[in-house]
């Protein structure tokens, strides 16, 4: 993908190395996420790879609007942060198009009982409104706040004996989740 863009904007021939990958940590918080975009804004970049989920990039995205830096965010599924400005872009699917995908193939693979686990906050919000405007319905629906011990909430999933598990959660609480469910045996 680099070399690709470094030929498209820079003119890079074949064998060359006009392409330079800069680093940068927004340690998961908004104000990280303000600094990373105006350094790499301040370093000349011409574009941005966000290879990151969470709140925070709705304040990358939001600062690389104000500084006209295009990024792409080929994990995000919010539409909220496209929202922020005209140079941010998803590449993935969105959070309604995925909730779509999970009515259909529950309602396809005839699983009538289904449980959700979903993060507190916006995003997790987000996914639950999506997923009741797609037509799912949870036979229990636990709200979850990351780094809180989750062996309760799994525990009464695992009660409910569902056929499937939504987990709707950024990247670690998500793996958070997953573990703690399969403790609990589901």
């Amino acid at each position: 993908g680099a070399y690709v863009a470094a030929f498209r904007l820079k003119g890079a021939k074949s064998g060359t190395s006009n392409v330079e990958l800069l680093v940068r940590d927004d340690n998961g918080t908004p104000e990280g996420a303000t600094a990373a975009i105006t350094a790499l804004h301040d370093a000349g970049v011409v574009g941005v790879v966000y290879g990151s989920t969470g709140e925070q990039l709705l304040a990358a995205a939001a600062t690389a609007a104000q500084l006209g830096v295009p990024v792409i965010y080929p994990y995000a599924d919010d539409t909220r942060v496209t929202a922020q400005g005209a140079t941010s872009f998803l590449a993935g699917p969105t959070i309604a198009q995925v909730a779509a995908k999970f009515a259909d193939h529950t309602t396809g693979a005839n699983l009538a009982k289904v449980a959700l686990i979903r993060q507190v906050g916006a995003y997790g919000d987000a996914g639950k409104t999506a997923l009741d405007s797609a037509g799912m319905a949870f036979t229990i629906d636990k709200a979850f706040t990351p780094g809180d011990a989750l062996a309760d909430a799994a525990k009464a999933v695992a009660a409910a004996k569902p056929d499937a598990v939504v987990v709707w959660a950024e990247a670690a609480p998500a793996a958070a989740v997953a573990d703690a469910l399969s403790a609990a045996g589901v």
